[in-house]
């Protein structure tokens, strides 16, 4: 056990066996530290880290994610990420880093995301591993990673139990929730995996109570929404296509002239030219 440059307390650093199956990089404890961040770049890396207290925040990509007081997340393999503590209420956290076959295959199997994030008090489970860790040698070394693995396993089906065994409301409260999450975020970059994260169930029971209630897909529903709206405002006011395209959320004019083609047989310059023409 040391402490390094960011004041975090060093439980545990691999011992570079290069173990296919099971290789914990690094484990330790961050304490409060106004100036704590970290730029992660893209690895065969996991990332488990669980908030003690305080205060911090995710970026990834164009998103940022506030975590505090009894929140765990993880960051996926491959993915790269810049998290860093609150300046007024830092974060203490315990973090565990690892790789292997395992991890990737129950992070797989459990529906965890780049990034996932879940409310729930799951730090017995990192001071379980931290223990087993502070105790590992090169005689029980085996043995040790034996019970780590089984850890993780508890760890993240502890974490994923309210998405794959849920415990919700009727199908169809749930469904209509799902509806005005989509009505709420037409002008927002979402997609499935947003909807997850609000509702901790997996894409597949989305997708399939939402069917169920209203006869298509959720991503099916916003973009008949978002063409309604398109189709309102190319009616009404004289906003260019353009930025039509950008305030729904499309990824250029193209993509978004196609989608509106596809849903009302016109495209949106001959949707206007026909209003035009009734009011005349």
């Amino acid at each position: 056990m040391f402490y390094n440059d960011l004041k975090e307390k060093i439980v545990y650093v691999g011992q570079a066996r290069n173990n296919s199956f099971l290789e914990v990089q690094l484990a330790g404890v961050t304490f409060p530290n106004p100036e704590y961040s970290i730029v992660r770049s893209a690895c065969r890396m996991h990332v488990f880290e669980y908030v003690v207290s305080g205060k911090g925040y995710i970026v990834k990509k164009d998103k940022r994610y506030e975590v505090g007081p009894g929140d765990f997340y993880y960051l996926g393999a491959d993915e790269s990420a810049y998290y860093y503590s609150d300046k007024n209420d830092p974060y203490e956290k315990l973090w565990v880093n690892v790789s292997g076959g395992l991890i990737d295959s129950l992070a797989s199997a459990f529906g965890f995301t780049a990034v996932t994030i879940r409310h729930i008090n799951v730090r017995q489970n990192f001071l379980e591993i931290h223990d087993i860790l502070e105790h590992v040698n090169s005689e029980n070394y085996s043995q040790k990673m034996r019970d780590v693995s089984r850890c993780f396993f508890n760890l993240m089906m502890d974490v994923q139990s309210g998405a794959i065994f849920p415990v919700s409301a009727p199908d169809s409260g749930l469904a209509e929730q799902i509806r005005a999450f989509i009505d709420d975020n037409l002008y927002t970059d979402i997609d499935l995996d947003d909807a997850m994260e609000v509702f901790h169930i997996t894409k597949v029971h989305i997708i399939r109570v939402f069917k169920n209630a209203f006869g298509i897909t959720p991503m099916q529903y916003m973009i008949k929404k978002r063409t309604e709206v398109a189709g309102s405002l190319l009616d009404n006011t004289v906003m260019p296509i353009k930025e039509i395209s950008a305030l729904l959320r499309y990824s250029n004019t193209q993509h978004f002239s196609n989608s509106f083609k596809k849903c009302t047989g016109l495209s949106p310059n001959e949707r206007r030219k026909l209003s035009q023409a009734a009011e005349k």
